[in-house]
């Protein structure tokens, strides 16, 4: 599952470091580890990215989070015994779900600041 393009609630005007704070912080909370991508080609003044781990029990979920100050983007990179498929563009539940709980902490992480 894939989360495009989101924008900032109430168009608010928030510089790098503060969509960093939220989404970080948005992610601490439901137990992700997030880390600067530095491979990324990302141009460091108008957007940033960000890696994306949670892992719970055996399973591990990854995804990139690209984000400037006007949104984001959670993108499913890669998983450990998570059942998916890319020939068939799909992956268990449960990783879907986290992502969506992820994404729903940095709306609310955002609508709060």
């Amino acid at each position: 599952m894939n989360v495009n393009n989101q924008a900032v609630p109430n168009a608010r005007a928030l510089s790098l470091d503060e969509m960093t704070r939220a989404i970080v912080s948005a992610g601490a909370g439901l137990g992700w580890n997030m880390n600067m991508n530095m491979n990324m080609n990302v141009n460091v003044t108008r957007s940033r990215q960000l890696k994306g781990t949670l892992s719970l029990r055996d399973h591990t979920a990854i995804v990139d989070i690209i984000y400037s100050p006007a949104g984001y983007s959670i993108n499913y990179a890669d998983s450990i015994k998570l059942k998916d498929d890319a020939a068939e563009n799909s992956i268990c539940l449960k990783c879907n779900g986290w992502i969506q709980r992820l994404d729903q902490n940095i709306k609310a992480n955002l609508a709060a600041m």
